[in-house]
C-alpha cells in the first residue's frame, strides 16, 4: 500500500494542477460563511478550485450535516488519501478568502506541521480555526494509521502547539456542525458572560455545574435596571438573579410574554455578552408565537442569542423550522448551546491575543 502511495505521488508531481488523491471529494457552494472539512484535507491548488465543482457531486457534502439544521457551506471537502497537496495549502487559501468567516477541520495528522502552524498563527488573528483532532489516543492513532496511513505526533505536544497558534480544539464530532451553525447565524460573543433564561430550576442548577466544571462561562450579576424589570413581570415572592427562572412569570402572564420580556431585559443588560434560552414547547401548553425571537435578535445584533428546547419533539421541530431560516440557531440538546458558546468564546480570545 505504501509503495503504491509513493508511486502515485511521483506521478502526480509531473502534472498541473496539483493532485488531490483517492477517497476525495470537493464541493464549492456559494453565498455562505462557513467552511467545514474532513481530513486529510488536502485540496484547492491552482486550477483545481475551478475544476473540482464539475467533478464532485452533491454527495460530496456529508448527508449527516442535515442534523444540525439550516447551515450552508461554501466549500466542503472529504479527502481520505491525498497526494501532493496538504492541509497547509487549504489553510493558506482560506486565510485569504474574504467570504470565509470561520474554518472548521477534522485532522488525523499534519503533513507539514511547521508550515500549517505558521499559517494558522497568522490566520487566527482575523478568523477562527476550530479543529477536531483524530488519533489523540494510542488506539485512535492506530485507527488513523489504518484509515489514511496517518502518523500523528505526541498529542500533548500538538495540543500546546495548537494553543500557541490560536487554534481552538474541540472534542466532539457533532461540534463541527453545531458550532458552525452558531458561528454562521450569530455575531461572535465579546466575552464569556452569559444571561440564561430557563423554564426550570433543574436546568439552572445543571447548567451552573456544567459552566463551572467543564466550560469557561460565567453568569454575571444583572444591572439594577434589569432586576427591576424582571421584578415588574414576576410574582412578588420570587427572588430573581441570573439565570432567570421565567416559570413564575409565565403562570401570571403566559409563556410568550414571560419569554419575550425576560429575554429582552437580559439582552439589554450591559453585563451580558450572550443569551441562551430554553423554550418549553408542548401541545398541552399550546405553541406560542415565536416572532419575537428573530425580532430580538435583530434588535440586539451585537449579542448572540441561542435557543434550545424542552418538550414535545414535534413542537421543537416546528420551532426549529421557523427560527433557523430567520437566522436564529437552535440546539436540540440543552448542553450544546453552552458548549458552542464556550468554543466561540475561546476563538474570540485567540483573535484578541
Amino acid at each position: 500500500m505504501e509503495d503504491l502511495r509513493l508511486l502515485r505521488t511521483d506521478l502526480a508531481l509531473d502534472f498541473t494542477p496539483q493532485t488531490v488523491g483517492s477517497d476525495c471529494g470537493v464541493k464549492k457552494v456559494t453565498d455562505a460563511r462557513v467552511h467545514v472539512y474532513r481530513k486529510p484535507i488536502e485540496l484547492l491548488g491552482g486550477q483545481l478550485l475551478e475544476e473540482m465543482p464539475r467533478i464532485a457531486g452533491e454527495d460530496s457534502i456529508p448527508p449527516w450535516t442535515v442534523v444540525v439544521g439550516t447551515v450552508s457551506f461554501t466549500e466542503v471537502a472529504g479527502l481520505g488519501n491525498a497526494v501532493d497537496i496538504d492541509e497547509a495549502d487549504v489553510l493558506e487559501y482560506l486565510a485569504d478568502d474574504d467570504r470565509t468567516g470561520t474554518v472548521f477541520a477534522y485532522l488525523e495528522d499534519l503533513k507539514h506541521p511547521k508550515r500549517f502552524l505558521d499559517i494558522a498563527s497568522e490566520m487566527t488573528r482575523k478568523k477562527p480555526l476550530i479543529v477536531l483532532k483524530g488519533g489523540a489516543t494510542a488506539e485512535g492513532a492506530k485507527a488513523a494509521q489504518s484509515h489514511t496511513a496517518s502518523l500523528g505526533a505526541d498529542d500533548r505536544v500538538l495540543d500546546g502547539a495548537f494553543r500557541q497558534a490560536g487554534i481552538v480544539r474541540i472534542n466532539e464530532f457533532s461540534q463541527l456542525f453545531t458550532v458552525a451553525k452558531a458561528a454562521a447565524f450569530m455575531p461572535p460573543p465579546k466575552g464569556n458572560r452569559v444571561g440564561f433564561v430557563s423554564p426550570s430550576g433543574a436546568f439552572i442548577v445543571h447548567t451552573r455545574d456544567l459552566c463551572r466544571q467543564r466550560l469557561n462561562l460565567e453568569f454575571p450579576e444583572f444591572q439594577p435596571a434589569t432586576l427591576a424589570r424582571l421584578k415588574e413581570i414576576s410574582p412578588p415572592f420570587i427572588r430573581l438573579s441570573n439565570p432567570v427562572d421565567i416559570f413564575p412569570s409565565a403562570t401570571v402572564h403566559g409563556m410568550e410574554f414571560a419569554y419575550r420580556e425576560s429575554m429582552e431585559a437580559v439582552l439589554n443588560d450591559p453585563n451580558v455578552d450572550a443569551v441562551v434560552s430554553i423554550m418549553i414547547l408542548t401541545k398541552e401548553l399550546g405553541m406560542p408565537s415565536l416572532d419575537f425571537i428573530p425580532e430580538l435578535a435583530a434588535k440586539y445584533p451585537k449579542k448572540p442569542l441561542y435557543i434550545s428546547f424542552s418538550g414535545d419533539h414535534a413542537c421543537n421541530e416546528e420551532a426549529k423550522a421557523f427560527l433557523e431560516p430567520r437566522g436564529v440557531p437552535t440546539f436540540p440538546l440543552i448542553e450544546d448551546a453552552f458548549k458552542a458558546l464556550d468554543i466561540l468564546v475561546r476563538a474570540g480570545q485567540a483573535l484578541k491575543s
